[in-house]
């Protein structure tokens, strides 16, 4: 009945903060499907090994320091 619509977010997935790669991820893609009545979110991940310990030790102390 209907028929699927790519729509690019690279936009979006380019405008990550670089602190999320402190928690061992980054968000590679993003997925929206409408099924029936409901709306169904996927993002699509990559893991991590080393994040840059400059922007983390930062986003630490940071948080640290939050009230």
């Amino acid at each position: 009945m209907f028929k699927e619509v790519p729509i690019p977010v690279g936009d979006i997935v380019k405008k990550n903060p670089p602190e999320l790669q402190c928690f061992g991820f980054n968000i590679n893609d993003i997925g929206l499907d409408f099924k029936k009545s409901q709306m169904q979110f996927t993002t699509y991940y990559k893991l991590i090994e080393n994040p840059s310990a400059s922007v983390c030790d930062e986003f630490l102390d940071t948080l640290l320091k939050s009230p």
